[in-house]
This record gives structure tokens, C-alpha cells and sequence, in this order.
């Protein structure tokens, strides 16, 4: 399979079949008031990364049981999407409900302001301090992203195309290898956290 393409669903069946554990495991990096600042603007991309490896695409959304499913779908595919966007773009989540600062940090600039009611999803550029929110089309919330739908709305905001349109496994397997292994020891650690990330 080295070398090949692959979608979305496959490589969730990949994860749960080889991997044993359910790709909702697998949710981007959490930021918190905490380690906002450093993930985002003292990140350090590889040497050779393209322009936009600092960049971050950030999911903000409300910890209620109204959002919870679709939240957690987004979560699962922002999740899979960081193996198509390799050295091109980070992504990570935010907890409003827990983290609420760090939205109001990252996005009112500070300011006590209300915090959305719903998902949101926004691509920030750490060095202008530039950020673009994503809008759905008309008839649609953002509980109704795809793949194909991210791919464009970041290739509009100047981030590259995935490679061949897809996944290389070769990249994505030792990484999720790396994770599986983190998310063990997390769960030995922590039994009670068995959900996975937040």
C-alpha cells in the first residue's frame, strides 16, 4: 500500500482495522489558554515546508450536547485531514465551552465578547496575523463540510493542493503509528479518559 492514494473513509477503515482503535481517537491537537501561544506563534515548521507549514486551520466549537455529534464529526475529519496537508498546514481544535479564552484571544483580539453559539472553523496566519473564517454555502452549516469542500475553501485562502489530490500513505501510517502508541499511554495513564482526546 506504500505510496498510494487514499480518501477519507479508507483511511478511517485503515486506522480501525490495522490500528484497532476508532479514528475519533485521532482529533487534531487541542489548544488551550495555556499552549495557544506557543503552538501558534513560536511554531517552527521543517526545513524545506511550504509558506503556509506555520499557518494553522483551528476548529472552535461549543462543548453542548445539542453540537456534540456534529462537532465530533468535524473533529474526526479536520483529524484525517492533517495527513493530506503535510508540511502545508496545521490544524488544530478549541473546547468553548473549556477553552473560551483562547478564541477570544485568537480572534476578538481580547476583547470580552460572546463567544459563538456554533461550530466555526477559521485558517490563521501567525505571522500577519491574518485570519480568514470559513462560510458555507448558502443552504448549508458547517456541520455539512467535506473534504472536497475544506480543500477549496483553503486553496482559495493561498494554501497548496494536497498532493495528487490525496493521502500518501508512506507519511501517514508512521504518524499514525506515533499516535496510536500516545494514545495508549495516555489511556493506561488516565483509564477513565477512554474517549480518546478532547
Amino acid at each position: 500500500m506504500d505510496g498510494q492514494s487514499v480518501t477519507q473513509v479508507v483511511l478511517e477503515g485503515l486506522t480501525k482495522k490495522y490500528l484497532g482503535l476508532a479514528p475519533t481517537l485521532f482529533s487534531p491537537f487541542a489548544l488551550t489558554s495555556e499552549n495557544e501561544h506557543k503552538a501558534i506563534y513560536e511554531y517552527h515548521p521543517p526545513e524545506g515546508s511550504s509558506s503556509t507549514a506555520k499557518w494553522i486551520t483551528v476548529l472552535f466549537f461549543p462543548g453542548v450536547p445539542e453540537w456534540e455529534g456534529r462537532s465530533n464529526r468535524l473533529r474526526v475529519l479536520l483529524g484525517i485531514e492533517r495527513f493530506f496537508y503535510p508540511s502545508r498546514m496545521r490544524f488544530a481544535e478549541v473546547d468553548l465551552s473549556k477553552e473560551g479564552g483562547v478564541y477570544r484571544t485568537l480572534i476578538h483580539n481580547g476583547a470580552d465578547l460572546p463567544l459563538p453559539t456554533e461550530p466555526e472553523l477559521w485558517v490563521i496566519d501567525p505571522d500577519t496575523h491574518r485570519a480568514a473564517k470559513y462560510t458555507s454555502p448558502k443552504g448549508e452549516t458547517i456541520a455539512d463540510l467535506t473534504h472536497e469542500r475544506l480543500r477549496d475553501w483553503l486553496t482559495s485562502n493561498s494554501v497548496a493542493l494536497p498532493t495528487d489530490g490525496g493521502l500518501v500513505t508512506q507519511r501517514a501510517f508512521p504518524e499514525l503509528e506515533r499516535l496510536q502508541k500516545q494514545t495508549q499511554d495516555e489511556l493506561r495513564a488516565d483509564p477513565a479518559s477512554s474517549k480518546g482526546p478532547p
